[in-house]
């Protein structure tokens, strides 16, 4: 006779019928009929055993009805079994993930163990496995992903790993930084970081802002400086932080890591993705490549600015000029020589200094113009004075306003 399993009752349509036989006493006879009989002592201790047996006897796939079971206990963390099968740095983590759901009971959980040793290497194929259709599969890797988020990890002391596990996810983090745990809890708010969970990561950048004297000095103690250092550019989302985070940075002689960066071709994406490529580029310092983005976009004020980041004041000099020369607005012929003659001024530039000063300069109908309401007049004997050029930008207010 098979049994359907618990998690099949509740959609069986006989499931009823069965469980109401079942607790008045029936068994089942020979014909498939439920016929009311005393069930005999001995009778029950048999099917006590008989029940016992199909719990807890192993077939080729597994437990029966282990898809169903509760979620896997955790081993001791000095103690963790290791797979023996395949090393783990040549079993793809696919294949491990497979393995969560077959084999013996004992070879399912190893293969769990040592995907939650290497978060590096598994973590991506685990958050993809608790979307698994199969019950055992998804449970397990629901599970390492909560040690994950607890920063509870392979070399945790085994003391401390209760007190994670007794703790909310929410207040893990401060856990862990009461303990000083700074790896685990630079794990935990990468996780957190995953799964946009914006009430741990507040919570957390609010405990390491609010105890920060205490927990450096631990960390330094503990020879865990550059784990902390992690820690504090994972939080640091306020400009206190950032400036926190940049000053240990720099004592500890640390770098930030960049990513490789890949930039897509100019004419296959759109004004938004290109300025967001743009932006990427100055971000991690690549300024010759921004240079070039800008003018491969054909986008003259990302030129202007990605020239300015990358200090080509020569060069911006001379696109100026050309942009000016080919302006078609009296307004915007002076925007551009103004910022030739800022451009100039700084690459030492005296020819192109010595035009930008002349177009600028005093011209016909100046005398009719304000020059503290009008923004043009206003921009050239402004960028005049600043640059040195006095006497020209004291004709300019003379002639329009001599009083």
């Amino acid at each position: 006779m098979t049994l359907p399993r618990p998690g099949f009752i509740s959609s069986c349509p006989q499931a009823g019928v069965v469980a109401d036989h079942l607790r008045d006493g029936a068994v089942p006879s020979a014909e498939g009929a439920f016929s009311r009989r005393v069930l005999l002592p001995e009778r029950v201790g048999f099917i006590c055993l008989w029940f016992l047996l199909l719990l807890v006897v192993e077939k080729p796939n597994g437990l029966i009805g282990s898809a169903w079971a509760a979620p896997p206990f955790p081993a001791p963390v000095g103690d963790v079994p290791q797979l023996e099968l395949i090393p783990a740095t040549e079993r793809p983590a696919t294949l491990a993930i497979s393995a969560l759901g077959s084999g013996t009971f004992d070879e399912r959980q190893r293969v769990m163990w040592e995907l939650w040793r290497d978060r590096e290497a598994s973590r991506e194929s685990v958050v993809l496995a608790m979307a698994d259709l199969d019950p055992e599969v998804s449970s397990r890797a629901a599970w390492i992903i909560e040690r994950w988020r607890r920063g509870i990890l392979s070399d945790t002391p085994a003391g401390l790993v209760g007190q994670l596990e007794a703790t909310s996810l929410h207040d893990a983090f401060p856990k862990l930084l009461d303990l000083s745990l700074f790896e685990g809890a630079g794990v935990a708010i990468e996780e957190a970081i995953a799964f946009a969970d914006e009430a741990a990561l507040t919570r957390a950048a609010v405990e390491l802002r609010r105890g920060f004297p205490f927990h450096i000095l631990a960390a330094d103690e503990r020879g865990r400086l550059e784990d902390f250092a992690t820690l504090v550019d994972r939080l640091a989302i306020t400009p206190e932080m950032l400036v926190c985070r940049n000053q240990l940075w720099k004592r500890l002689g640390l770098q930030p890591e960049f990513r490789p960066l890949s930039i897509p071709d100019v004419a296959t994406v759109g004004e938004e993705q290109q300025r967001t490529a743009l932006v990427a580029l100055v971000a991690v310092g690549r300024h010759d490549e921004a240079v070039e983005f800008a003018r491969q976009a054909k986008q003259p004020e990302w030129l202007r600015v990605s020239l300015m980041l990358a200090g080509r004041w020569s060069d911006l000099a001379v696109s100026e000029v050309a942009l000016a020369t080919a302006a078609e607005t009296a307004a915007e012929r002076d925007r551009h020589w103004a910022y030739a003659l800022v451009a100039a001024h700084r690459s030492g530039n005296p020819g192109i200094r010595a035009q930008a000063v002349e177009s600028l300069a005093l011209r016909p109908g100046d005398e009719a113009g304000d020059p503290e309401n009008d923004p043009q007049l206003r921009l050239r004997w402004q960028v005049l004075a600043m640059h040195g050029e006095i006497d020209s930008a004291v004709d300019i207010l003379r002639r329009s306003k001599p009083h």
